[in-house]
């Protein structure tokens, strides 16, 4: 039985709270999951209490403090789980005993009992039902100077007429047996005394009558040192009175055999059979054993038995023989016979006869029956398990306060479990909280009404997604033999049919609340659906339309039955056809409509029906050949407008070639002269003339400078552009070395990030920023210490740039004036220039579909911004 002994000392103060704690024997690490070695020397009680006991410290203070402190025995059972994850069933008995020195020792017996109530939950089998065993089973435990009985059961109070507690030990038991003889009763201590197995029959006297007690006693694991004995009780009182007839007449004698189920034959003290009844005769037949008749020496006849009786004779000649020896007072054994027409099983026991001649009583008892049930409850149940355990169904089986005490292996498939995770665990560890209300209002329902319930719930697996699960439960009143009710539910994911159903009920409702009118028929086109939109517009309720054939719902007319047919066709073919055809409702009102027709097919691909589609769209074929009549009014429009922006070009263009060629070339006459002048005759003109010639010098350079400004301006919009990868550094450092050379730049420190390249246009981003970068060293060169920066960064998908410097400023009220063409805020005294370059830069970022701003603070200089498309660089580029 795998026991365990320890042994505890507790203090003999109360309360007691702590405990000193040792293993004497056993396997304690197997059982609880703790090594003996490493356990404290003292523990504190509840602490203990919580981790072996689960959570039952309450229980365990009550058993040291009102029971082992008075001197109690205790037993009892109880779950604890195991280190390795397992929930383990120990049975522990403790037996106290005070010390001298006040303290109690106890010594205790602790056992893994899993199996066993595992076996009785698979089974069913409850405590009730052990106790209707007609056998009485007792177990006797060594203490002091005798030997304790615990764990009786009802039978064995029944036999021995007596309550458990009026038996503590062995000798209060043999008390039951003072009418037997004294020898036998020795017999029993000598057999506890040297731990030998034992059989023997004694006589019970009580109030009621007398008895015979079969008395079969063994050591538990007498291999170990381990003290325990089982001790089981079978009432063959019957027998024994039937033999206690026999001392009768004879004819009493074979009337008692007769009316026996079971074979009897008597034999005298040298073997020679002497009286059988009716049933050992027949047995005799059946079985075709020959010579077991009255004179017959059954010795004989068992030795000369053959082929199938041959096993039965053996084992009874050999019994007969030891008996007739004296080396043994009974004997008993099971024999299997296959040779009849259908197996038996049969049980033979043989006893000596309490006679001064002695003799011996043997009895053939058929057990066939029973041995068969069995078989049949043992298959029965493997198919019940094979069915249950092969089903992808998980199937649960829940007691009265709906612990779970047996699911099939699909609750792993199901929840992600294994079995042994969820047994003694409650519905309510799975289901969502909201749900279980329900469940245990169906459980009380159902226990009232006797009906089988179904309910739909969700549980979380063990993953922690959400599943849908449909239960069919019903009521198993007094499962097991037991007094309680127990629930057996069949459970399915329906996960995926509610998403389904979610999904249709959707996909109605959307078809219901459409704007366009949906019209569903069969292969037939009589009407199966119509939702809310198809009724208003064709004027007929879904109710009449159901089942009515389409034509006489709406009417279509097609431009002629060709149109018709080919749109049949199509669909049939292709499965959708798409049209603008009109159509004329109930009332017999025409519109135009939109119509689309879908074939329906099953799973199968089989044609089930048609979908229509149909939306009003008289008011858009208004629109639309409205606005056709205003696309040919805009198209001769176009026409003109175009035919006159052309002859405005043209004209623009004969004016930039009169200012390119007609006034510069003037000019370059006039330049030209003055500086023959200024070379040849500069004596004779004097410093007035000089003067004068400068100043011709220099407004004819001016006027040159705003022909070409000018020129720029008005030829942006007509530029085409050529986009290319544009290397930013390299193209800033060139503008800076050339503006470096202009008059007004005095040691300007330019201060750029690098900056990555950019697809556009390199002719106009140098424009751009050539004018920027003038500026900005021109309007800063009045300060000490001028610098310009130069940066950028990329923002949703646009690039900006920008420039700034240290200068002068300008007043930020003056910030849409800049931006106008040949506007200046300072003269050109102060500073030179046209006033046309911010506006061509303003020019060529809007022709580049960007944009550029500014902002200044008057005197702390100025930024100017230059937002452009950022579009992507090849990746040979780039590098």
């Amino acid at each position: 039985l795998d026991l365990v002994i320890f042994r505890l000392v507790i203090s003999g103060t109360y309360p007691v709270s702590r405990i000193r704690f040792s293993f004497f024997s056993g396997d304690g690490a197997k059982l609880w999951g703790v090594d003996p070695d490493l356990w404290p020397e003292e523990v504190d009680l509840e602490t203990w209490g919580q981790v072996m006991m689960q959570d039952k410290a309450a229980e365990l203070l009550d058993v040291f403090n009102q029971k082992l402190r008075v001197g109690q025995t205790v037993s009892f059972a109880y779950p604890y789980r195991h280190p390795n994850g397992h929930i383990r069933w120990i049975h522990n008995q403790l037996v106290p005993h005070r010390l001298p020195n006040g303290e109690i020792e106890v010594l205790g017996m602790a056992r893994d009992i899993s199996r066993e109530v595992q076996q009785k939950q698979d089974l069913g089998i409850s405590q009730q039902a052990l106790s209707e065993i007609e056998n009485g089973v007792a177990i006797l435990m060594p203490q002091e100077d005798t030997h304790a009985l615990t764990m009786v059961n009802d039978a064995f109070v029944r036999l021995c007429d007596r309550r458990a507690e009026d038996m503590p030990d062995v000798e209060a038991w043999l008390a039951c047996y003072s009418a037997s003889d004294q020898q036998d009763l020795a017999q029993v201590r000598d057999a506890l005394a040297h731990r030998q197995p034992l059989k023997i029959v004694l006589k019970s006297q009580s109030h009621t009558g007398q008895f015979w007690h079969e008395v079969k006693l063994a050591p538990i694991r007498p291999e170990t040192a381990e003290r325990g004995w089982v001790l089981v009780l079978h009432d063959v009182s019957a027998y024994v009175e039937a033999l206690e007839e026999l001392q009768l007449t004879r004819d009493r004698k074979r009337y008692v055999l007769s009316s026996l189920p079971d074979g009897i034959a008597v034999l005298d003290a040298d073997g020679y059979i002497s009286t059988i009844n009716d049933a050992w005769e027949e047995q005799s037949r059946f079985w075709g054993e020959e010579g077991a008749s009255p004179g017959a020496h059954y010795l004989t006849v068992c030795q000369h038995m053959s082929g199938p009786l041959w096993s039965y004779g053996d084992q009874v000649a050999r019994g007969l023989s030891e008996m007739m020896s004296g080396r043994r007072a009974q004997f008993e054994a099971e024999v299997f016979l296959s040779h009849a027409p259908l197996p038996a099983w049969y049980i033979i026991r043989m006893v000596r006869m309490r006679q001064e001649e002695g003799g011996y009583v043997i009895a053939r008892i058929n057990i066939t029956s029973q041995k068969l049930a069995e078989k049949a409850l043992i298959e029965s149940e493997q198919r019940y398990r094979w069915l249950a355990e092969s089903i992808e169904d998980l199937i649960v089986l829940l007691d009265s306060e709906g612990k779970i005490q047996y699911t099939n292996p699909a609750v792993e498939l199901l929840l992600g479990m294994k079995s042994t995770d969820v047994l003694g665990k409650t519905a309510q560890d799975f289901i969502l909280g909201e749900d279980v209300p329900l469940l245990y209002e169906d459980f009380k329902e159902a226990r009232q009404s006797g009906r089988p319930f179904r309910r739909v719930f969700r549980a979380r697996h063990a993953e922690g997604h959400v599943l849908w699960l449909e239960s069919l439960s019903r009521i198993l009143p007094h499962y097991g033999g037991g007094g309680q009710d127990y629930i057996l539910s069949v459970v399915r994911d329906v996960t995926q049919s509610r998403e389904v159903e979610s999904r249709i009920r959707f996909q109605s409702q959307a078809l219901e609340q459409a704007r366009n009118a949906i019209v569903v028929t069969d292969m037939a086109f009589a009407v199966t659906f119509m939702n809310r939109a198809a009724e208003e517009l064709y004027e007929v309720s879904a109710e009449e339309a159901l089942g009515s054939y389409l034509p006489e719902v709406y009417q279509v007319e097609w431009e002629n039955e060709e149109q018709r047919e080919a749109s049949i066709k199509q669909v049939q073919s292709q499965g959708y056809w798409h049209g603008q055809v009109f159509q004329r409702k109930r009332s017999g009102d025409r519109f135009f409509a939109d119509a689309a027709i879908t074939l329906l097919s099953d799973v199968d691909s089989r044609p089930q029906g048609y979908l229509g589609v149909i939306m009003d769209i008289s008011i858009l074929k208004e629109a639309e050949d409205a606005l056709h009549n205003l696309n040919s009014q805009l198209e001769a429009l176009v026409k003109t407008r175009t035919r006159e922006l052309e002859a405005a070009n043209r004209e623009l263009e004969a004016f930039n070639f009169t200012i390119s060629h007609d006034l510069r070339s003037p000019l370059r006459g006039i330049h030209g002269f003055a500086q023959i002048l200024h070379h040849r005759y500069a004596k004779e003109l004097g410093a007035d003339g000089k003067e004068f010639l400068d100043f011709i010098l220099r407004d004819v350079k001016k006027m040159d400078h705003l022909i070409r400004d000018l020129l720029t301006f008005s030829q942006v919009g007509r530029y085409r552009l050529r986009r290319q990868v544009v290397h930013m550094d390299r193209m800033i450092q060139e503008v800076w070395e050339e503006v470096m050379l202009a008059p007004y730049a005095r040691g300007h420190q330019l201060k750029s990030a690098s900056l990555p390249p950019l697809v556009s246009d390199s002719h106009l981003i140098r424009v751009i920023f050539t004018n920027l970068i003038s500026n900005a060293v021109k309007y800063s060169s009045h300060v000490p210490e001028p610098w310009v920066t130069i940066g950028g960064h990329q923002t949703a998908g646009r690039v900006v740039l920008f420039v700034r410097d240290n200068g002068i400023g300008f007043d930020m009220a003056q910030h849409d004036r800049i931006f106008r063409v040949f506007q200046r805020l300072h003269t050109e005294e102060e500073y030179e220039g046209t006033g046309a370059g911010l506006s061509i830069v303003q020019r060529i970022v809007e022709r580049m579909e960007g944009r550029v701003w500014a902002e200044s603070t008057l005197g702390k200089g100025a930024t100017f911004f230059v937002e452009l498309p950022d579009m992507e660089v090849p990746e040979s580029a780039a590098t």
